[in-house]
């Protein structure tokens, strides 16, 4: 199945699973930041979709299927971080501009 990938500056396609995503991560050189999207419930999406690629490459009891999971799980995780902080900046900003 084929899948976009939304970067701050480029869509990528990708076949979605382990293998083609954790390749296009590493080849790209893709960081977490510029994963995480301006719409809060299309990163929550990308997050969840990641979890489950890592599920799956789990399920593949070989080495190299954990070293893609640990990557997916650790992509997955700083995008939700990262989301959250830009949510926190963003939030107290629009708060500390209606008080003036």
């Amino acid at each position: 199945m084929l899948r976009k990938i939304i970067t701050f500056n480029q869509v990528y396609v990708v076949d979605w699973n382990p293998d083609e995503v954790c390749s296009l991560l590493r080849n790209k050189t893709i960081s977490a930041n510029n994963l995480v999207q301006s719409n809060k419930t299309n990163t929550k999406k990308l997050v969840k979709d990641f979890y489950l690629l890592a599920c799956r490459a789990s399920l593949n009891s070989t080495k190299v299927g954990e070293n893609k999971a640990f990557i997916l799980r650790s992509y997955a995780d700083a995008i939700q971080q990262i989301s959250n902080d830009y949510e926190k900046i963003f939030r107290r900003q629009t708060m500390s501009e209606a008080a003036i």
